[in-house]
């Protein structure tokens, strides 16, 4: 569905709740503000990954507690989203973000508060659930085992919002909603160690397979460099490696050492014209060895992240565009200038030359 089509339809239902809910701005209380205003700027910052695309709904600690208090405070909550600090500034993808979160919260409650208040709690949860996953994820993305992980984990957030229900006049009635922080903080760190102990798993067996892969191929053209061709070889290799290990770009260099420049040999992914480029601009063999430093290795394998910032002279983007994936807030993910580079080696040990590799198919970055 088009974005304007979807914005103008999430601002529609947006309108109706709101107008039907009838918000009382008369009887908002500056204190009730403040801590609506703070649940949801804090909650709405803490990152919690399912996975590497699935973001945990964390803001529903702050519209939980704006939900106890009366409609107005989950249109301030709504309006927090809005300036809420995400890597993405433009002001479109912000506005979409609002009306995502505020839809789905103010017609969670305009059916909510019809019942009583602990039924309303629970079924507030639960519709906001539900029409979150609908809007943000639809039938394509949808995951059944992440919509489960999320709706226990909103339901979770239901002990502490009924006992706030009986302590609403007491002065400890504040801590006992900021608990729901300390709920979700749990979650954070529960699924963050999870999530840490897969990417391990996963970038170690890749760094692994890569040197295995490097070391033979190093054998073979120590082997047949007499026989046939380098270029032949190195196309041959360059080929290998994208279809068995899930490089989208590879792009093979020889150094030269009479002219002590790198010559760009054989290549796989990218177009015609940025490889022709590529070939034209003259690097130093002494800029490529900068990247090669000994707190980037691991055998013959160099991972060197946002290697833009070390040279951004001598770095090449083979993409035309970035996906927004790549963008996640997640620091285990391959960034755009990241930069992986498999040594070459001949029968004295000496590096004549590398491979460098660019997004692969598990946008993960590797590790020792």
């Amino acid at each position: 569905m088009n974005v304007k089509i979807k914005n103008l339809i999430l601002l529609g239902i947006t309108i109706f709740s709101f107008y039907f809910l009838r918000a009382d701005f008369e009887n908002v209380a500056l204190i009730d503000a403040l801590m609506v205003i703070a649940l949801t700027a804090i909650s709405d910052n803490i990152k919690v990954y399912w996975n590497d695309r699935n973001r945990l709904v964390s803001n529903t600690v702050g519209f939980v507690y704006a939900f106890l208090l009366g409609p107005q405070y989950i249109l301030i909550s709504s309006l927090v989203i809005f300036f809420s600090k995400t890597k993405h500034p433009e002001i479109s993808r912000k506005l979409y973000r609002t009306l995502v979160f505020s839809a789905s919260y103010s017609l969670s409650a305009l059916i909510s508060y019809r019942f009583s208040p602990l039924l309303a709690i629970f079924l507030f949860l639960t519709i906001s659930k539900i029409i979150n996953s609908i809007i943000v994820e639809g039938r394509k993305d949808f995951i059944f085992s992440v919509f489960m992980y999320e709706y226990f984990y909103f339901l979770s957030l239901s002990p502490f919002s009924y006992l706030y229900l009986y302590f609403e006049f007491s002065p400890f009635k504040y801590m006992i909603i900021s608990v729901n922080l300390l709920i979700l903080l749990l979650f954070y760190l529960i699924i963050k160690t999870r999530n840490d102990k897969k990417d391990e798993i996963l970038r170690t067996q890749r760094m692994r397979k890569l040197n295995d892969v490097i070391v033979n191929f190093s054998n073979v053209i120590r082997q047949l460099s007499l026989k046939v061709p380098s270029e032949k070889i190195l196309d041959q290799i360059a080929e290998i490696i994208q279809k068995n290990m899930g490089y989208s770009y590879v792009l093979i260099s020889l150094f030269n050492f009479k002219s002590n420049k790198v010559e760009r040999i054989a290549q796989r992914g990218l177009k015609k014209e940025k490889y022709e480029k590529i070939k034209t601009q003259e690097v130093p063999i002494s800029e490529v060895l900068k990247f090669m430093d000994e707190k980037y290795n691991y055998k013959d394998t160099y991972f060197i992240p946002h290697a833009n910032k070390i040279s951004e002279t001598y770095t090449y983007q083979p993409r035309d565009e970035v996906s927004i994936d790549y963008l996640a807030d997640n620091q285990n993910l391959w960034d755009p200038n990241d930069l992986l580079l498999l040594a070459l080696r001949e029968e004295r040990n000496n590096i004549i030359g590398y491979i460098s590799l660019d997004s692969p198919e598990n946008n993960l970055r590797p590790s020792k």
